[in-house]
């Protein structure tokens, strides 16, 4: 089972894939929060 990441958390720097719509967005730093998917606003992420 993967980890849900949502909107605040700070996973770290990667790849991480909106579970609504398939938009990914990275992470450069480990201290930079998940914020809503830039498609369609969702706030759940799984890493990728």
């Amino acid at each position: 089972m993967t980890k849900t990441i949502k909107c605040g958390d700070q996973p770290g720097p990667g790849r991480y894939v909106c579970k609504k719509c398939g938009k990914s967005i990275r992470l450069e730093t480990a201290d930079e929060k998940i914020y809503p998917c830039p498609l369609c606003q969702y706030c759940e992420y799984k890493q990728g």
